[in-house]
């Protein structure tokens, strides 16, 4: 039978990543994202429960069929004290055992915290284990005439200081016991600060030991070799046996004979977490995508594993080792929201495809995705029988020199037919799709949904989005953007004009900087339109509205801003950032106002802080005294060309129930009913804490918030009208023109009609 390689895996995997397909319903070539020809299937253990109070497992190493690694044990008082421990078992999980003859220096008596904690665990060609232990213990330092006294405890963390503190490197054999020691005090006490940042062991047996100052070379006897001026990052051993250091886009090998610093290689910049390659990788590294092959002959990284693929979570991921049997090891900690994580041994065989069980493929397409996304749709394909979700993350066509280069291709392959079943679309112009037919109205599964109802969710903040009563997407969380101010300068009436919002700055002479010192007319500009954008265009009936005066007169309020400075000035070191507090800038009249986003109730507590104990959500100044606008995040649509938008639904449907929105508040305004009740309630709820927040300029006692300033937010959320536009292109069109005014060499009604002319075509040809 012919071995199938890595490298040629790869090269499959990379020719057809996602699909969109299910087997036996329709050929590969009526898919717009055919499926790959293999993938990696996980097999999960749960990692065998430790005694006591332990930690996750830590460093870790494979020797054959056995797994060595390192926990620490919690004691005292709020877990003081630590202490390493060393254990092994089978790789199966089996046959746990902790290393007997492992012991850790005992802490002094007088010491109340520390502990000692192992930093790195290798082995090396022998099958000993070498270990980089770090301890300090801490306590009190009392003088011999200190007098303790009950009323005045306070007065002993006067002498609180560091006890005892040690580095150490130890050889150890297979139950823990000490085979050498090696003294690199040296290296400590050349230093100012030390830390071991890297430590690896090249094929002869040599210690290389990497610090924020250089590496130090030992032999296998502990004896100093020689030292290398620079900073470690981290240290890897290659298939040759040589050792080099990872650095941000960069590997430079360690040249033994010649005492020095190797060849240097360029290397993808996402190359953090690295690990020793193989026959046929120099190293192997992972990021949040997949696991990666670095070919030093082609000077290209190959994708080997797709995490999601694999139902992995690739930000839990600790170790990565490749078996003798062709299969991958790594292990798997999944942190809970209530404290704690659990580990789990994961072993990756490669599939054909086609041998899988028949699931439909349902194909979901970002732009970055993010955490929550992946171990959501790595839960979904762990649990359904009937359906698998994979990603096209396009945040992969992005390039140090146009970041947004991946958002502009999935919007155009959108525009252009390429559609998948589901699109995660907090940062994309839904109004585009929308107005050409290519968005499910989402009200319509929810209306049928046995356990969700429009009741169940913040009804006022999906009223934002819609399109002639349709639902073009739902989301978990959003924030409001909007502008504050005191209503006895601002007025207490939400909304303005730009009339009145000039007015405004008429009549206050001493506001030099009325938003604060750092808002530049650009930033005011494309703040203000990106907010107002939906007052300018219209993208179900494909029109624009920038001649009609109102876009003229934002040009000429933004000039009245400061501008902002160039990128030469900056690199002539002109530029002189006059920064003076915000709370400052309040009280003495400078600022009159402030670009506020909100994500919670709590936030509404900077409001009332910055103004004195009242606020207005005054909004930007538009025609329809609508200035406000809010940030949805993990947002899905179901696209019209979705081969089952029931099954696209059981995974959206996921991000709305009160299960897992309570885990995700920290990310704005919950849109489950019950979790944002809850959330109001808290914050109307005084705490048991007496807490100061510090805005920077004076403080203030946080006082929960009344039913008169909760009724002030509601009322906000009720009164918004989409979304902060997202539609780079046009921003770009308007940012030109702008530009032309800034500068003199047009007037502001010049700038405003050749940006009527622009965008009616741009938006024409988009809708």
């Amino acid at each position: 039978m012919r071995k199938i390689t890595l490298r040629a895996l790869a090269l499959l995997l990379a020719v057809t990543i996602i699909a969109g397909t299910a087997i036996g319903c329709r050929s590969e070539s009526e898919s717009a994202f055919p499926p790959p020809e293999y993938v990696f299937l996980p097999e999960i253990i749960p990692f065998p429960r430790l005694p006591g109070e332990m930690s996750s497992p830590e460093q870790m190493v494979v020797i054959g069929d056995s797994v060595y690694f390192s926990v620490r044990s919690f004691e005292g008082e709020f877990n003081a004290f630590s202490s390493s421990m060393l254990f092994e078992m089978d790789i199966d999980g089996s046959n746990l055992r902790q290393l007997p003859d492992y012991y850790v220096p005992q802490r002094p008596p007088e010491a109340v915290e520390g502990g000692v904690n192992i930093n790195f665990l290798h082995a090396d060609s022998d099958g000993n284990l070498w270990v980089v232990e770090t301890g300090s213990f801490n306590g009190f330092n009392l003088p011999e005439d200190f007098v303790e006294d009950a009323d005045e405890e306070w007065l002993m963390w006067e002498y609180f200081d560091v006890l005892e503190s040690f580095n150490a490197i130890r050889k150890l054999d297979s139950d823990g016991a000490e085979i050498l020691s090696v003294d690199i005090d040296f290296i400590a006490d050349a230093q100012e600060w030390f830390w071991v940042t890297g430590f690896s062991i090249d094929g002869d047996g040599n210690l290389y030991i990497g610090t924020h100052n250089g590496v130090d070379v030992i032999s296998p006897d502990g004896e100093p070799l020689f030292a290398l001026d620079g900073s470690a990052n981290s240290l890897i051993t290659l298939p040759d046996g040589t050792v080099a250091n990872m650095s941000w886009g960069t590997m430079t090998k360690i040249d033994l004979a010649a005492e020095d610093w190797g060849d240097i290689i360029e290397v993808p910049i996402n190359a953090h977490t690295a690990f020793s390659g193989n026959d046929e990788f120099l190293f192997v590294f992972s990021d949040s995508i997949g696991l990666f092959g670095f070919d030093e002959e082609t000077n290209e990284a190959v994708q080997i594993v797709n995490w999601i693929d694999s139902e992995v979570s690739a930000d839990s991921l600790r170790n990565i080792s490749f078996l003798d049997d062709g299969r991958l090891f790594v292990t798997s900690e999944n942190w809970r929201m209530e404290g704690g994580s659990d580990t789990e041994l994961v072993f990756l065989t490669r599939i054909r495809y086609e041998d899988l069980p028949e699931r439909i493929l349902l194909t979901l397409a970002t732009f970055n995705t993010n955490t929550t996304i992946r171990n959501a749709v790595v839960e979904f394909n762990r649990t359904s029988a009937t359906h698998r979700i994979q990603v096209v993350d396009y945040s992969r066509y992005s390039t140090g020199d146009d970041f947004f280069a991946g958002l502009t291709r999935l919007t155009t392959e959108i525009i252009a037919g390429r559609v998948p079943d589901i699109i995660e679309i907090s940062d994309l112009p839904y109004q585009h799709y929308a107005a050409r037919g290519l968005l499910m109205d989402l009200y319509s599964f929810i209306d049928e949904d046995p356990e969700l109802s429009r009741s169940d969710l913040v009804e006022d903040a999906l009223r934002a989005i819609e399109i002639d009563g349709e639902l073009p997407f739902v989301f978990s969380t959003f924030g409001i953007a909007t502008v504050i101010g005191d209503p006895a300068v601002l007025g207490a009436t939400p909304g303005w004009t730009m009339d009145e919002f000039r007015a405004t700055l008429d009549a206050n002479p001493q506001a030099d900087v009325p938003m604060g010192s750092w808002l530049t007319r650009e930033a005011f500009l494309m703040t203000a339109f990106g907010l107002g954008m939906h007052n300018f265009v219209d993208w179900v009936a494909g029109t624009v509205n920038f001649d009609g005066g109102d876009f003229a007169a934002l040009l000429e309020i933004a000039i009245t801003f400061p501008p902002q400075p160039t990128e030469e000035a900056w690199a002539r070191g002109d530029v002189e950032w006059d920064w003076v507090d915000e709370g400052e800038l309040i009280a003495t009249g400078r600022q009159i106002m402030d670009n506020f986003h909100m994500w919670d109730f709590q936030a509404a507590q900077r409001a009332i802080s910055l103004f004195g104990g009242d606020f207005v959500f005054k909004g930007f100044p538009t025609e329809n005294r609508n200035g406000h606008s809010f940030y949805p995040s993990l947002s899905f649509a179901i696209t019209t060309s979705s081969i089952d938008p029931d099954g696209a639904w059981d995974f959206v449907r996921n991000f709305l129930t009160e299960d897992f929105q309570q885990d995700y508040t920290w990310l704005g305004f919950p849109t489950n009913r019950a979790v944002f009740e809850n959330e109001m309630e808290a914050a109307m709820t005084p705490s048991e804490y007496d807490v100061t927040i510090d805005w920077g300029w004076g403080g203030m006692a946080e006082e929960p918030l009344t039913q008169a300033q909760v009724d002030r937010i509601l009322d906000l959320i009720a009164s918004m009208a989409g979304t902060i536009g997202q539609h780079r292109d046009l921003m770009e069109i308007v940012e030109e023109s702008a530009d032309e005014f800034f500068t003199g060499q047009i007037t502001a009604q010049d700038a405003a009609r050749f940006v009527q002319g622009r965008a009616a075509i741009y938006v024409s040809e988009v809708s």
